[in-house]
């Protein structure tokens, strides 16, 4: 028998996402994550560990738009991509 967990958000009590919502959950966000990072290599003509390394060597400014790029492919790692 599943537990219902409520986590309070403000004043109201959300339902806890079982397991596989969160996995639905995890799938989408790495759907996300791939299709905006592809945007991005497309648009820049680079691969995101080129544009690290870029970004490192001084070559390429880190603009917001940049920033926000590795920060999605970071996060597509650590998610286990």
């Amino acid at each position: 028998m599943a537990t219902t967990i409520a986590v309070k958000y403000g004043t109201q009590h959300l339902p806890w996402p079982d397991q596989e919502q969160l996995e639905e959950n995890k799938h989408f966000m790495l759907r996300e994550l791939r299709s905006r990072i592809a945007t991005y290599e497309s648009h820049y003509g680079v691969t995101s560990s080129r544009m690290v390394a870029e970004v490192r060597a001084g070559r390429m400014n880190e603009t917001g738009e940049v920033c926000v790029w590795l920060l999605d492919w970071q996060l597509l790692i650590l998610l286990g991509e």
